[in-house]
């Protein structure tokens, strides 16, 4: 007669144990998807932001440009004029006799 313990075997899951860890899985994989469509369109939103911040700096910039270069119009036919006058200055002093 052997006195040595008889190992066990674990009892089976019951249906109702499995049933629950497949719907625990099921429900963490949906919330992980919706987590990450969450974040998807997050970045997305985030990315029109920026672009839209971005064209607003170039149309800023270009009316910036478009001012200065109209000032740069102005000085030039300013100094035309200022060069116009030298000019006809110098030319109406005769000598004198």
């Amino acid at each position: 007669m052997d006195d040595a313990p008889i190992a066990e075997s674990p009892a089976p899951r019951a249906t109702g144990d499995t049933k629950a860890i497949i719907r625990s899985i099921v429900g963490t994989g949906i919330g992980l998807a919706t987590l990450l469509l969450m974040l998807a369109g997050l970045m997305i939103q985030q990315n029109a932001n920026v672009n839209a911040r971005i064209d607003d700096v170039n149309a800023n910039v270009n009316a910036r440009i478009d001012d200065v270069n109209a000032r740069i119009d102005d000085l030039q036919e300013d100094i035309r004029e200022l060069r116009a006058l030298i000019i006809d200055a110098i030319k109406g002093a005769d000598a004198a006799d």
